[in-house]
C-alpha cells in the first residue's frame, strides 16, 4: 500500500484514524514511534506527498525542504558552502532546522534530525557535523514526514527541534526516465534520472542514479544583492580597481588607472564587492541509490538500502584586496604634496589587474555512502522483531585560496606595488595566493533490534508494545591546514553510545467501549536510556495522547524531554582555540569591566574559538496541544491546529556578540581578572590552550607584563532558549462535472522566541527585531482528466529592525512569491504511452526579496527570503 494525499498540514495522527489500512502494511513506516502501523498518541506529523514534491520542482531532497514554511529555507535557496554568509570551511553542507530552533551558529552538533526510512543517516563535515539532506533524489521520494516536536524518546540524539523523515519508495517494477531543464535570468540548471526495477511478487530490486547540476548566480546578477553605503548610494568597498589613498583616515586622494595618485576628491573610489561574489554556488550532484526485498519464508523477510552521493560546489568571495601602510621611506612611495606631504599613506586596492575578478575561488566536495541491510521476523501473535545493521562512510574536504598573510612586509620591502599592482615584483606576484585547505572523515556504524506487537486486551482495543536497543559508533578525524599554510597533525575522535528503549500505546476508549463524546481515547508513553563514552548517561521520556469525541475530531497533547549530544567536532574544539593578544596604549584602550582599570601596557587576553572541555547535552523540554477536524457538513474538508512550546537549555555556542565590550558587560561569569605573567601562562595551559597560541603571548609573558583581563570565548554550554507557537493547515478537495478541485494552506505562527546568557539573566526577544513571525504557504489546484494545475501563494511576514543599524529603516516587507505547476499525462501510444509533461514556475511575477539596509559585513540588500528571480522549469517523464 503507497499512501498519496498527504497534503500539506495534514496531521498523519489524523490521517492514520481516517485509514484503518494503514496498520494492516508492515512496511508502512510511521514516523514518531516504534510500533507498526499506529500513528502515535498526541503526535503531529506534517506529511508532503509524492504528488506535491513533483509540484515544488524540486530536484533533491533538499530542494523539498525549502518549500516546508517551518523550514528555515522557506522561500530561500539551501546553500552549500558557497553563500558568502556561510564560510565553506566551517559548515560545508546545509543543516535544515524547523521554526527557527538554534541550528547552525551554535554547535557542531544539529538539533533537527535528519532520517532515511527511519534510519539515521552517515553525519558529514569538518568543524561541524550534520548530514546531507541531499542525498536522495526527489524522484525516489514517496513522501516526507516533518515531526516538529522533541522526540528523543524514540531516536535519541539531535531531536530536541523535530525530525525529518524521508520516506523512499519500498519497490519499483519498470523503468522510469526523466529529464528537465530550468532556466532564470543568467542562470540555468538540469537534472535527469533513471530508475528501473523489478517486483517478482516475493520481492523487488530497483536502483536509481540521477544527476543535478547548475551554474553560479554572482552579486551582479541581480539587482536585489547590493553591498553599499545606504548614506550614499556608493559601494561600500574602498579596496577597488583603482583604489585610494587615505591620510588620516578621512582625507581621500583616489588612484588613476596608470598607478599614479590623483588630486585630493570630497569622497575615495567606491565599488560593490558583492558583484564579484557568488550568493548561490556552482553545484553538481551525482546519487546512487539501489534497494533489494526478499521473503526469504512466509515470516522472514531480508532488505537491503543503499546509497552513493556526491557533490561538488565551486563559489568565489571576488578578487584578492588589500588595505596596507605606505611610508615616505617605501621605494614605491608617492608623495601627495600639499599638506600631507611626507604622511604616512593607507594605501586600498585590489588584486584584480593582475589575477582577475576571481581569485578567492572556494571548492567544497562531499562524498557520503551507506548500506543498510536488516531483517525482520514474525514470530507470531503479531509480534514482529526487525534487526538491522549500518554502516557509511563520508568524506568532506575544502579548498579555498587566499592571499598570502605576508603583504605588508612584501610592501616594505618594495616588491609589492600597491599603487600599481601590475608593476610589482614579477616572482612577488607570481607567488602571491595561498591555498587553505581542510578534510573531515567519518565512519559510521549502528547496530538496532527492535520488537513489536500487541500486549494485553482492553476493552478499548488490544495494547501494543515495542522495546528494543542500539549501538551506535561515530569515528571522526579531521585535519586543517594552519596559518602557515600547512596540515598539522590529524584531530581524531571516537564517540559511541548504547541504547536501551521501549514504547506503549493504550487504547482506553474504542470500538469495544465508546462513548456518547468519546469514540476513542488513546495513551502512548515511551522512554529511552542512552549512555555514551564521553558525557554519560540521558533518560529522556515521551507522553502522548488522542482524544476523539466524535468520529470527525480528534483532539492531541504531547509533553517530553529531548537532546542533542555534543559531537565529535565538538569535543574535538578544545584543540581550536585561538588566542587574542593587545595592549593597552592610549589610542588603542583594551576593553575592561565598569569600574575597573588597567595601567597602560597592560595586557588584554582573549580566548576564542574552539570550545570548553566537559561538555553536556543540549537538553530541551517541549509540550504541544492540537486539534484535526474533519467536518461532515463539508466533506472533503480538514483543518489542523496546534500549539507548541519548547524550551531549550544548555545551547552550546560562544557569546553572541561580535563586540567585546558587550560580552565582557553582558557575560560576567566568563571574565577572568588580575594575573601576573606566570599565573596568566598557567591559566591557559590549564585549559589546554595550545603551544602555538601561547606563543602569541611569548613576548609579553617574557617581559613580565601585567594581564589585567582574559576574556573566555570559547564555546560551551551556555544560556537557554525558549519559543512558543502555532502550527495550522486546512484542506479541501472538491470533486466537480468539470474536474477536481483542491486547495490548501500550512504554516506556523511564532508567539515568542527568546534566548537568555545564563539562567536568571534578562532575556532577548528575538521576535523583537529581524525575525519573522509568519510564515505561510496556499495553494489551489485543479485536476481535469490527464491535466493537472496548481498555484501556490508563498507568504513571509515583514518584520521590525533596528534603526540605527539599518541607516535609519524601520520595517522590513512581506515576501510573497507566487508558483504555477502544469502537467500533463500523454494519451497515446508508443513512445507517446506513460508519457508527462510538466512546467513549474517558480516566483511567476518575479518579485525581489525585500530590501534592508545594513551596514555591517552581512549587508546584502535582501533579507527576508531568497531568490534566482522568475525561474523557469520543463520537464519530461517516461515510463517503459
Amino acid at each position: 500500500m503507497r499512501i498519496r494525499g498527504l497534503l500539506a498540514g495534514t496531521s498523519i495522527a489524523a490521517m492514520a484514524l481516517a485509514t484503518p489500512a494503514l496498520a494492516q502494511d508492515n512496511e508502512i513506516v510511521v514516523t514518531g514511534t516504534l510500533i507498526r502501523g499506529i500513528a502515535p498518541s498526541g503526535a503531529n506529523v506534517i506529511g508532503v506527498n509524492e504528488e506535491q514534491i513533483e509540484e515544488t520542482g524540486a530536484a533533491s531532497a533538499l530542494e523539498v525542504l525549502q518549500n516546508l514554511p517551518q523550514g528555515e529555507h522557506f522561500q530561500g535557496l539551501p546553500t552549500i558552502g558557497g553563500n558568502v554568509a556561510i564560510a565553506s570551511d566551517l559548515v560545508p553542507i546545509t543543516r535544515p532546522s524547523l521554526r527557527s530552533v538554534p541550528g547552525v551558529s551554535i554547535s557542531g552538533a544539529p538539533m533537527t534530525l535528519m532520517l532515511l526510512d527511519g534510519n539515521r543517516l552517515t553525519p558529514a563535515g569538518i568543524t561541524q557535523i550534520g548530514v546531507d539532506p541531499g542525498v536522495v533524489p526527489a524522484s525516489l521520494l514517496q513522501r516526507v514526514d516533518v515531526l516538529p516536536d522533541g522526540a528523543s524518546a524514540v531516536y535519541g540524539s539531535d531531536s530536541v527541534g523535530g525530525v525529518i523523515n524521508y520516506i523512499t519508495r519500498s519497490r519499483y517494477d519498470g523503468v522510469e526516465a526523466s529529464a528537465r531543464y530550468g532556466f532564470a535570468d543568467t542562470y540555468e540548471s538540469s537534472d535527469v534520472s533513471l530508475t528501473a526495477g523489478t517486483d517478482w511478487g516475493s520481492g523487488s530490486l530497483f536502483g536509481s542514479a540521477s544527476y543535478l547540476q547548475h551554474n553560479a548566480l554572482y552579486g551582479r546578477d541581480r539587482d536585489y544583492i547590493r553591498a553599499i553605503n545606504w548614506a550614499t548610494g556608493l559601494g561600500a568597498e574602498l579596496s577597488c580597481d583603482p583604489g585610494n589613498v587615505i591620510v588620516a583616515l578621512t582625507r581621500y586622494y583616489p588612484l588613476n588607472a596608470d598607478g599614479t595618485v590623483g588630486a585630493q576628491a570630497a569622497n575615495p573610489q567606491t565599488c560593490e564587492s558583492s558583484d564579484s561574489q557568488t550568493l548561490y554556488p556552482e553545484e553538481y550532484v551525482y546519487n546512487i541509490y539501489t534497494g533489494l526485498t526478499q521473503d526469504l519464508t512466509d515470516t522472514l523477510t531480508f532488505s537491503l538500502r543503499g546509497f552513493y552521493s556526491h557533490r561538488r560546489n565551486i563559489s568565489n568571495l571576488g578578487p584578492f584586496r588589500s588595505s596596507v601602510q605606505v611610508a615616505p621611506g617605501n621605494p614605491n612611495y608617492q608623495d601627495v604634496g600639499g599638506a600631507d606631504a611626507g604622511a604616512t599613506q593607507n594605501v586600498r586596492f585590489s588584486y584584480s589587474p593582475y589575477n582577475g575578478e576571481n581569485a578567492s575561488k572556494r571548492r567544497t566536495e562531499l562524498q557520503v555512502w551507506q548500506v543498510t541491510p536488516s531483517l525482520a521476523w514474525d514470530v507470531g501473535a503479531d509480534w514482529q522483531i526487525r534487526a538491522s545493521a549500518t554502516y557509511g562512510e563520508s568524506e568532506t574536504s575544502f579548498t579555498n585560496n587566499a592571499l598570502r598573510s605576508d603583504v605588508q612586509d612584501l610592501v616594505n620591502a618594495g616588491l609589492l606595488n600597491p599603487y600599481d599592482i601590475a608593476s610589482s615584483d614579477p616572482t612577488t606576484l607570481s607567488n602571491l595566493s595561498r591555498t587553505s585547505r581542510g578534510d573531515g572523515e567519518f565512519q559510521y556504524t549502528n547496530f538496532r533490534v527492535i520488537a513489536d506487537g500487541p500486549l494485553l486486551p482492553l476493552p478499548g482495543g488490544r495494547v501494543h508494545g515495542a522495546i528494543g536497543a542500539e549501538y551506535g559508533e561515530t569515528q571522526f578525524e579531521s585535519n586543517r591546514t594552519n596559518a602557515s599554510y600547512v596540515y598539522g597533525t590529524p584531530l581524531t575522535y571516537n564517540q559511541n553510545v548504547e541504547s536501551v528503549f521501549g514504547e506503549l500505546n493504550i487504547p482506553i476508549i474504542g470500538e469495544g467501549n465508546a462513548l456518547p463524546f468519546a469514540r476513542a481515547l488513546s495513551l502512548s508513553g515511551s522512554v529511552r536510556l542512552d549512555r555514551y563514552n564521553d558525557f554519560g548517561e540521558t533518560v529522556n521520556p515521551l507522553i502522548g495522547l488522542t482524544y476523539e469525541p466524535v468520529d470527525w475530531v480528534t483532539f492531541r497533547a504531547s509533553w517530553g524531554q529531548s537532546y542533542t549530544a555534543p559531537a565529535p567536532t565538538d569535543q574535538l574544539g578544545v584543540a581550536n582555540v585561538t588566542l587574542g593578544v593587545y595592549e593597552n596604549t592610549p589610542s588603542d584602550p583594551i576593553e575592561l569591566p565598569a569600574g575597573v582599570t588597567a595601567p597602560l601596557g597592560a595586557v588584554q587576553l582573549i580566548m576564542n574559538g574552539g570550545t570548553v572541555d566537559n561538555l553536556q547535552p543540549q537538553t530541551s523540554e517541549n509540550y504541544s496541544l492540537g486539534f484535526d477536524v474533519r467536518p461532515p457538513v463539508i466533506p472533503g474538508l480538514s483543518l489542523n491546529l496546534s500549539y507548541y512550546s519548547i524550551s531549550i537549555f544548555g545551547t552550546l555556542r560562544q557569546p553572541l556578540s561580535s563586540n567585546v565590550q558587550q560580552v565582557i558587560d553582558q557575560f560576567p561569569n566568563l571574565i577572568h581578572l588580575d594575573f601576573t605573567s606566570p599565573e596568566a601562562e598557567a591559566f591557559l595551559r590549564a585549559r589546554r590552550v595550545p603551544d602555538l597560541q601561547i606563543e602569541e603571548a611569548r613576548q609579553f609573558f617574557d617581559e613580565g607584563r601585567y594581564v589585567a583581563i582574559i576574556v573566555d570565548m570559547r564555546s560551551r554550554n551556555l544560556g537557554n532558549y525558549y519559543s512558543d507557537g502555532f502550527d495550522f493547515g486546512a484542506n479541501y478537495t472538491l470533486d466537480t462535472d468539470y474536474g477536481v478541485w483542491d486547495a490548501s494552506i500550512s504554516g506556523y505562527y511564532a508567539l515568542s522566541a527568546e534566548t537568555e546568557n545564563f539562567a536568571g539573566a534578562p532575556r532577548t526577544n528575538l521576535l523583537a527585531v529581524d525575525t519573522s513571525d509568519l510564515k505561510w504557504s496556499a495553494g489551489l489546484g485543479l485536476t481535469v482528466d490527464n491535466w493537472r494545475a496548481r498555484l501556490t501563494w508563498n507568504h513571509s511576514e515583514g518584520f521590525s529592525v533596528n534603526p540605527a543599524n539599518n541607516n535609519g529603516q524601520t520595517e522590513v516587507d512581506d515576501f510573497d512569491t507566487f508558483d504555477a505547476f502544469f502537467s500533463y499525462d500523454v494519451d497515446g501510444e508508443g513512445f507517446a504511452e506513460d508519457l508527462r509533461l510538466s512546467l513549474q514556475i517558480s516566483n511567476l511575477f518575479d518579485e525581489d526579496p525585500p530590501l534592508i539596509q545594513r551596514s555591517d559585513f552581512i549587508a546584502r540588500g535582501f533579507t527576508n527570503g531568497f531568490t534566482l528571480g522568475r525561474f523557469v522549469q520543463v520537464g519530461v517523464t517516461k515510463q517503459f
